[in-house]
């Protein structure tokens, strides 16, 4: 009888749960860009195809027409390699790279179809002391050989005769090897550091016999660098530069000549020309007499370069991409389907304007969907080209879309911005923040007079507390702070758009209620759990201010009478360690989790319907926000893949 009941309520949750919601799917709308450290690799076969490393594990991006456009590289095996280390130079569809196996070490993973599918190349090559493959000096192919892949590991060189399926010592036994370089048939460049540590040689050996034989090249300096990389010129590929800690060295006849003009170099391309390419400072600079004198600067947040064709180069920084198309001279912004953003704020104005915040560009609008973002900051005082605060909590007015507020976090602390004019231009008020010790910042507006400001956070210096100001000018002046009991972590804010006076708090302790606009709060929410953990979950819903929603670790809770008593909606939820919620139009309760993606909770059918295929879970942070002007369109916020879009009735 036992295991009859607990089939039937089994039987129960699956029918409320997962059921799929017509053929709609979650699509990529950018911003384009994104912070990528990685340098990029290009098919030494067909220069224009490239792959970059987006950060935070979020994948590969792919581009095939030199970095015009970029796309998503969409792995199908289970084995899936989190960046492309080398690509065979008679082959521009085989790839190496490193993936994470089951038991979360790294290993060595090669491609045979563009990174589509994965197999492990790791047998015979060594392991650190925290079981991941060694691999400090890279991998290259050889030009010459077919199936010759040679790795630098802490124990020495090692080699590979079949593409990296099997692999044996090659020489410098017992040697830490810094990098590797191959440009020419036969031709093998490698830095090594041998002896103890209070008496290190730092070496470069170069052969031309496919190792073989290795030769010294009496590399001049003494002392082991931390960072160390090989260029090569196609005119001349047996005299290669090296960028070491970034200093540049050039291979001559007489030995290695160090281009002391380039100091403070991270990469450098040599163009058939003979011009030289360089990022110095974090900016592009040209020398056409062979590195003695140089022009340029400006673009700054380079930090690498590839070359994608005979005058086209390829750079990556922190803002993304940006493409030269005349040899460097001049970098135009190139990052349409490098949608590899972080998003710290997320947020829709009135009038379907969607807004995000990010660590680098600052703020950026779209006004069709996705279809084209600008960036935002005039008025802040902040140079377009220089690294922008960053966007802390984000508020856009329910009603009047030109009304919007953000807090900027920076090196002189919290500040308070207002743009009266939908993001056109933006003014400082006053913050009533100190410089240090607060965070999880939430901000609200009054929907009908957008002077009136809320604005909750907690203390991380000494006791946890969280505090609400409230402001009637705008910002310019703040009453007194409304304290919570110590230990109460504020997760949500909320202000009713029907009657602004109250406000909602939902903190780790449960909900709390303001009827005087934010000045003071008793305690709400009867039948909430005990213990809340999850951000951004709190909702009103703009059809029926007395319906207050609560997204739960285990479940989604509804209030009826403006946030007084909750019950839970349908069955028990699995765990989710973050949630987000939104109401979409109809009463349909739209709730997400980093675990089990976007569902949505339809009024009329009691149940959780799956919602979309096609969203990042790896990269999603659980934040969503329906579109006001069209309830029926969610965007959903991911940190490392920019911003998706999806439109629930498609």
């Amino acid at each position: 009888m036992f295991q009859g009941r607990l089939c039937a309520r089994l039987a129960l949750v699956l029918s409320c749960l997962a059921v799929p919601l017509g053929a709609a799917s979650w699509r990529p709308i950018g911003p384009g860009g994104g912070y990528i450290n990685a340098r990029p690799v290009a098919a030494p076969s067909d220069p224009r195809v490239a792959y970059v490393t987006g950060q935070n594990q979020t994948g590969i991006f792919r581009t095939a027409d030199g970095g015009v456009t970029w796309r998503h590289l969409e792995i199908r095996s289970e084995l899936r390699a989190e960046g492309v280390w080398a690509i065979d130079p008679r082959n521009a569809r085989s790839l190496l790279g490193v993936a994470i196996v089951s038991n979360s070490y790294a290993r060595l993973a090669a491609s045979d179809d563009a990174g589509a599918h994965w197999h492990l190349a790791s047998e015979g090559l060594p392991t650190d002391g925290n079981g991941h493959v060694d691999l400090y000096g890279g991998v290259v192919f050889d030009p010459a050989l077919a199936g010759h892949v040679v790795a630098g590991t802490f124990s020495g060189l090692y080699d590979s005769r079949d593409g990296g399926a099997h692999w044996a010592p090659a020489g410098f036994a017992g040697q830490v090897i810094v990098a590797l370089g191959a440009a020419a048939p036969n031709e093998l460049w490698v830095a090594l550091v041998h002896g103890d540590d209070d008496h290190q040689i730092f070496e470069i050996h170069h052969t031309q016999d496919g190792g073989a034989t290795w030769i010294s090249t009496g590399w001049p300096a003494r002392r082991a660098f931390s960072f160390l990389s090989f260029r090569f010129d196609s005119r001349a590929p047996d005299k290669p530069y090296v960028i070491a800690d970034g200093r540049v060295f050039h291979r001559t006849a007489a030995g290695w000549d160090r281009l002391a003009s380039a100091d403070h170099s991270s990469d450098l391309v040599a163009l058939a020309d003979g011009t030289l390419v360089a990022v110095t400072n974090g900016s592009p600079r040209r020398s056409h007499d062979g590195g003695r004198t140089w022009t340029g600067g400006g673009r700054p947040g380079l930090v690498s370069l590839v070359q994608v064709g005979p005058r086209e180069i390829l750079a990556i920084g922190e803002y993304g991409a940006w493409r030269s198309a005349d040899g460097g001279e001049h970098f135009a912004a190139s990052s349409r389907g490098l949608d590899a953003q972080s998003l710290n704020t997320l947020a829709a104005a009135a009038d379907g304007t969607v807004w995000a915040g990010m660590q680098g560009p600052g703020f950026m609008r779209t006004r069709d969907g996705g279809g084209d973002w600008t960036r935002q900051i005039r008025g802040l005082g902040i140079d377009p080209k220089a690294y922008p605060p960053f966007p802390a909590a984000f508020a856009a007015s329910p009603t009047q879309a030109s009304e919007l507020y953000a807090v900027l976090a920076s090196s002189r602390g919290y500040e308070l911005a207002r743009s009266r004019d939908g993001g056109g231009r933006w003014a400082y008020a006053t913050t009533p923040l100190p410089p240090t010790g607060y965070g999880n910042l939430r901000l609200g507006v009054d929907a009908r007079d957008p002077d009136r400001l809320v604005l909750a956070a907690t203390s991380s210096a000494g006791s946890l507390v969280s505090f609400v100001w409230t402001s009637l000018d705008g910002g310019q002046s703040w009453k007194p702070p409304f304290a919570f009991r110590e230990h109460q972590f504020i997760l949500d804010l909320a202000v009713d758009s029907v009657d602004s006076d109250v406000v909602f708090a939902l903190s780790t302790d449960g909900m709390w209620r303001s009827r005087d606009g934010g000045r003071s709060f008793l305690r709400a929410g009867r039948g909430l759990p005990r213990e809340l953990t999850n951000d951004f979950t709190l909702a009103i819903d703009p059809d029926d201010h007395q319906k207050v929603y609560v997204a739960a670790a285990f479940g989604i809770y509804q209030s009826k009478d403006g946030g007084t008593t909750f019950h839970r909606l349908g069955p028990q939820l699995p765990a989710a360690g973050q949630r987000g919620i939104a109401i979409a139009a109809g009463g349909r309760v739209v709730i997400s989790s980093i675990e089990q993606g976007v569902q949505l909770w339809h009024p009329d059918t009691g149940r959780y319907e799956s919602v979309g295929p096609g969203l990042p879970l790896e990269a999603f942070n659980a934040r969503i926000v329906i579109d006001p002007k069209d309830r029926k369109t969610v965007y959903a916020s991911t940190y490392g893949r920019s911003v998706w879009r999806l439109d629930l009735d498609d």
